[in-house]
């Protein structure tokens, strides 16, 4: 079976410089060492030339291998072949985005062009050269809707050879990212193996370092704590000559983690974050990110590594990390929110405004499986059941709510609106959908913990944001509701219309267009209420089943609650769902939108339900 082409081939006068120019402009590889052979039959035999000797070696590229050979025997043309000569004239290399920035970066380098810059033919912008020696190149950049773009050509794996790819990456410790042809450590030991030498080809071919500049060596590397995937670490590093802006103290996080299944299981968020970590180093980027060293993902594997800077919590200006579920610890936290969701309006905007790298909609397609919108699963006699348990909840462990929030008359509320959302389940997920103005690009689970903040010089707060697994276009619903469900309670009673308005305003401020405040504020609450009846309000199952002691624990901020963060989540994301739920702009989003049709449940249905 013919698996596809494997390697081209070049004809050099001088190897060790065009190994040395296709790894400083290409990110190449040398795969072993150097070859050669002299007076050998066979591989006269071999290549078909009578006489011949040579040496050679063999360059791993992104998706495929470059074999170059300088051959001393027998003379052949001297000159290289130019694009209109018979047979093999020249190879192309692919550039996922910024292809103008590479045109200029290898002009530096010594490639020299015949066009003054890429030119654009509508589904591909491309662009002839020559290297060194005058062997042509030439370089693509293809458009969306481009038919022979490299992510077209087909998967041929079935799920053996995924599960094989994986444990070979497993056996190895290694596996070769999609977008830089690196070969990249999955875990702390196989980076400890590499040193700083895989240091040094990572951050050369992300563009992070300058070619002449290397990582001498590795001062520190050791486990990070926390997060919910991957094996992370922080790592500090030495280079041998200072630049501007270029950090020493840097945070690695893997895609795997052998040790964990469950851990394990959710390796594939960090594609899109490999993807995103390449993007946020654009010159103008809307928002404040760590800085990305080296970010990369082999989709088969499902193995990724991201580098980073390292935020330097509670030093340089920087507060201290704070915790999640924990906003009643800040004297007042609606600053932190401000900021978060000012942050959020700025990247959507950007987005929709067309702002970002010009290939977005290739990089992050919308998918509306992805989008944030959980579906409503279950039959009404099941919703009712869950609705009853949460009525049941508060009524046995009321010190945990509050008092709004432990009434029986409030869960006949939920149990109408529950009732409303899962008899249009699929009217409210189109709603949620249908409307392109209400997705974009941004983070969805920026809670406060996933962000570090600062003030000016004017003590304005501001705020950069981290972890971006799984980042997508989202519906603006689903940003929100990733911000806002950690939040202090009684900030979301107060302020919420507040929040919404600054994320609109600052949307506008930033080039977004084609929506208004009443429209943002009802797709927010449809989101809430669909989201609470998918998955937030079954949580109290969670709770019982965690808490240690049930009707002895005081309060929400009971030791046995507050200091284990998994059960401290869990109880506040579920009063913020019903804090939302009290709200009258739920029931007032979904007779919007259901109108007469989904109107509410009769009152004698809702009795049978508490029966």
């Amino acid at each position: 079976m013919i698996r596809g082409i494997h390697h081209v081939s070049v004809h050099v006068r001088d190897l060790e410089r065009m190994i040395a120019f296709y790894r400083d402009a290409f990110g190449f590889e040398l795969v072993g060492e150097p070859f050669g052979w002299k007076e050998e039959p066979v591989l006269d035999a071999l290549i078909d030339v009578l006489g011949s000797a040579a040496r050679g070696a063999m360059l791993r590229t992104g998706n495929c291998y470059v074999e170059l050979f300088e051959f001393q025997a027998p003379p052949g043309r001297t000159e290289p072949l130019s694009p209109q000569d018979r047979g093999y004239t020249h190879f192309c290399i692919d550039v996922t985005h910024d292809i103008e920035g590479e045109y200029a970066r290898l002009k530096a380098l010594g490639m020299t062009f015949g066009a003054p810059a890429p030119i654009d033919m509508g589904h591909v912008k491309s662009v002839y050269g020559r290297d060194p020696e005058g062997n042509v190149i030439e370089l693509q950049q293809t458009a969306a809707h481009c038919d022979f773009r490299l992510d077209r050509l087909p998967d041929r794996m079935g799920e053996a050879e995924i599960g094989a790819v994986s444990g070979a990456v497993e056996a190895t410790g290694h596996a070769r990212g999609d977008d830089t042809g690196v070969l990249m450590p999955a875990h702390e030991a196989a980076l400890r193996l590499g040193g700083a030498a895989f240091l040094t080809r990572a951050f050369h071919a992300f563009g992070s370092i300058s070619p002449a500049n290397s990582v001498t060596r590795i001062i520190r590397l050791e486990p990070c704590p926390g997060g919910s995937t991957g094996h992370k670490l922080f790592l500090s590093v030495a280079y041998a000559l200072e630049e501007p802006g270029l950090q020493r103290d840097l945070f690695v996080k893997f895609s795997r983690d052998f040790t964990d299944s469950r851990r394990d299981h959710a390796r594939h968020e960090m594609e899109s974050e490999a993807r995103f970590a390449s993007v946020s180093r654009a010159p103008g980027f809307p928002i404040h990110v760590p800085r990305a060293y080296f970010g990369d993902f082999d989709h088969a594997s499902g193995t990724g590594l991201l580098i980073t800077a390292r935020v330097a919590f509670g030093r340089d200006d920087i507060e201290p990390q704070r915790e999640k579920c924990r906003d009643h610890e800040i004297d007042d936290p609606l600053p932190y929110y401000r900021a978060l969701i000012a942050a959020l309006a700025r990247l959507a905007a950007a987005h929709k405004a067309g702002r970002l790298t010009a290939d977005m909609e290739q990089r992050f397609p919308f998918d509306p499986a992805g989008a944030g919108v959980e579906r409503v699963t279950g039959d009404a006699a099941a919703l009712r059941r869950t609705v009853e348990g949460c009525r049941q909840f508060a009524a046995d462990l009321p010190q945990l709510l509050p008092p709004a929030l432990r009434a029986p008359e409030f869960y006949d509320r939920v149990l109408r609106d529950v009732l409303r959302i899962g008899e249009n389940r699929d009217r409210l997920a189109a709603y949620l959908l249908g409307n392109r103005d209400l997705i974009a690009l941004c983070h969805w689970n920026a809670h406060i913990d996933n962000a570090w903040f600062w003030r000016d010089d004017r003590q304005v707060l501001h705020c950069g944001l981290l972890d971006w697994g799984g980042v997508a276009q989202i519906t603006f619903g689903s940003a929100l509701w990733g911000c806002l469900s950690a939040a202090h309670t009684g900030m979301l009673e107060n302020d919420l219309d507040a929040l919404l308005m600054l994320f609109l305003q600052e949307y506008r401020a930033q080039g977004g267009a084609g929506i208004d405040a009443e429209e943002l504020k009802r797709h927010f609450f449809v989101h809430v209420g669909v989201m609470g009846a998918a998955r937030v309000l079954a949580l109290h199952k969670v709770l019982l089943r965690r808490l240690p002691g049930g009707a002895a624990i005081l309060g929400p901020h009971d030791p046995l609650v507050a200091e284990e963060e998994g059960l401290r989540t869990v109880l506040h994301i579920y009063t913020v769902l019903l804090t939302l739920w009290s709200k009258a702009d739920l029931g007032a989003a979904l007779d919007h939108v259901l109108g007469a049709e989904g109107g509410p449940v009769s009152p004698g249905r809702i009795r049978s339900a508490s029966v």
